[in-house]
């Protein structure tokens, strides 16, 4: 028989047609998940628990997890949730813990949408000296992390338009 050890289990439910997702749904599932180290994640129409499970294996861990979120989900009056589930997804801890230190990436394409421009304004932008250096150059072009660009937009002194080009005097 193998040993129960701990699993990190995310559920995701949708909301019922007639009623979002509100505050008070996810202060009353964290009271119902307490004993399992509960994470709420709250969207209008979508929530998403986080919280650990003790099983042999994931397909059990999988298993309890729909069953404790169910159990969860009744007693703090969001309902039956068996037919809303739309995500069920189970970690070991060392993998979370992975998933937690892995930066998220962006590109070109990412950085222009960030910053409302095009994808060769991005391009010109990342040749000047105070632009923040990619994290790697992949064949498919320059990575950034997002953090990095988040933090560029904040100090960026973006002028909008094109710049203004001198006319020649006029004889």
């Amino acid at each position: 028989m193998t040993k129960a050890k701990e699993w990190t289990a995310e559920v995701t439910i949708e909301a019922a047609s007639n009623r979002g997702f509100v505050d008070e749904d996810a202060e009353r599932l964290m009271d119902e998940l307490i004993d399992s180290g509960p994470v709420i994640s709250l969207g209008t129409d979508r929530l998403t628990m986080g919280f650990q499970v003790g099983a042999e294996g994931p397909v059990t861990a999988a298993t309890r997890a729909v069953a404790r979120a169910s159990r969860a989900c009744v007693g703090a009056g969001v309902g039956d949730i068996s037919s809303r589930i739309v995500r069920i997804e189970i970690m070991t801890p060392e993998e979370l813990a992975r998933e937690v230190d892995r930066p998220e990436l962006v590109g070109v394409a990412e950085i222009a949408t960030m910053l409302g421009v095009s994808k060769q304004r991005v391009s010109e932008l990342s040749r000047e000296a105070w632009f923040p250096p990619p994290l790697k150059e992949l064949a498919a072009g320059p990575v950034w992390t997002h953090d990095s660009i988040q933090r560029f937009v904040k100090t960026w002194p973006r002028k909008p338009g094109r710049p203004k080009k001198s006319r020649p005097a006029r004889v």
